[in-house]
Order: structure tokens, then C-alpha cells, then sequence
């Protein structure tokens, strides 16, 4: 597990400058999930304790993007990721709450695989971030497991080390809050979607990559 926002220095996030995407072709649509355990915090300032978590996101994989990064001493890394908007489910010994995790002014929810010039695995989960630079020190909430460097078209299934960085996230039941964080056995699955998928969620989750490209578009010098 790779954990952007601890084991990559300030200096990291100055070296992240987007070079290019290039879409995949096709139209599936997939389901994205990764789960694990032991997380303890506040979801709407109601506490949970050393709870079990899931997050799982249906998104069309011909949006995925393959981008190059380059950090300065470092050298090059590559990254697929997928806009998503994943939604949390929390389960304790006496309750389980659900929320959809929501972006804030400056950060988006993806899905990841990335091959890191830091860190002996490629990583795969979902991630909270700029989408434009990746930037290491605003990389909160990268989770999933070890596994293959993977373009996000699926289906794929990998178990390993899994965390849920601690930080605050907003929702659409108020912050989730993760206070404390263990590193315990986890998967991340992509499998095909359980019957159609809806005509709106394709349209959104286009109208928000057409949105994201044009920003990419207007940083490139």
C-alpha cells in the first residue's frame, strides 16, 4: 500500500506536472470496490469505533486515463485513474451507515492504479485529490491493496494490505472523520455492473471528465 500524503516529501509535490491522457476506447460500464477494517472516527459527528469499511463506485471505463508524471531526482511514474463517486459504507458491532463521498472546491474522488517511483508495488484503490497534479501532500484517502499495474477496464480482483488515510472527507451525511487507522488485509475488485447501467451516470460521469480535460488543457504551457 502506498500512502501518497505520508511517504512522499514536500518536495514531491512541487515535481507533478500533468503530460497527457490518453482515453481508452469502448463504453462498459464497471463496479469499483475496496473494503478493509479498523477504522475509528465520526461520520456527521456521530463516532464509530474500529469499524469495517467498503467504498464502491459504478463508472464507465472508457473515461479511464493513462497519465505520466515525472518527479524531479525520482524519475517518471504512470498512472490510470477514473472519476468516481464512490459511496462509503461503515459497519460496527451494532450499526452500519451508509454516505456518498462528495468532492470539495479543490478535490475529487478517482479511481487509481499507479506505478509509484516510491514503494516496491504498484497500488490500486480509490483516491482524494487534485486531478490535475496528483499532488502527493493533498493525496489523502488512497486505499486499496497491492496488485498489478492496471488500466481500470476490468475485472480484476487483488487482496493485500489495505488503509483509509486518516483525514476529513466530506459526505452527504455531513464529515466523515478518520481519527485512527489500521493496516489490515483488504480487497479491490472490478467486476461488471449487475443489469443496465443508468443513461445518466454515463452522461454525468462524461460532462465531468469533459470538464476535468478542458482544465487539464488550459495548465499545459
Amino acid at each position: 500500500m502506498v500512502f501518497l500524503g505520508r511517504h512522499a516529501s514536500a518536495g514531491l509535490a512541487l515535481g507533478l506536472l500533468l503530460h497527457g491522457a490518453a482515453p481508452l476506447a469502448g463504453h462498459a460500464a464497471l463496479v469499483y470496490s475496496a473494503s478493509g477494517a479498523g477504522i475509528t472516527g465520526s461520520l456527521g459527528s456521530q463516532p464509530f469505533s474500529n469499524a469495517r469499511w467498503r467504498l464502491t463506485a459504478t463508472a464507465n471505463e472508457a473515461l479511464a486515463t493513462l497519465s505520466n508524471f515525472t518527479i524531479p531526482t525520482l524519475g517518471t511514474f504512470q498512472l490510470w485513474w477514473l472519476p468516481a463517486a464512490p459511496q462509503l459504507t461503515l459497519e460496527t458491532t451494532s450499526e452500519v451507515r451508509v454516505a456518498e463521498l462528495l468532492p470539495s472546491p479543490t478535490l475529487q474522488w478517482l479511481v487509481l492504479s499507479g506505478r509509484f517511483p516510491v514503494g516496491p508495488d504498484p497500488k490500486v484503490g480509490f483516491v482524494f485529490t487534485t486531478p490535475t497534479t496528483f499532488n502527493p501532500e493533498t493525496a489523502a484517502g488512497l486505499i486499496g491493496v497491492p496488485g498489478s499495474f492496471i488500466n481500470l477496464q476490468g475485472p480484476a480482483n487483488f487482496t493485500g494490505t489495505s488503509i483509509f488515510e486518516s483525514n476529513t472527507y466530506p459526505s452527504s451525511a455531513g464529515d466523515l472523520v478518520i481519527s485512527s487507522s489500521n493496516f489490515v488485509g483488504g480487497t479491490f475488485a472490478i467486476a461488471p455492473v449487475p443489469g443496465p447501467f443508468p443513461a445518466l451516470a454515463v452522461a454525468g460521469a462524461v460532462t465531468w471528465s469533459r470538464r476535468l480535460r478542458l482544465r487539464c488543457a488550459h495548465r499545459k504551457p
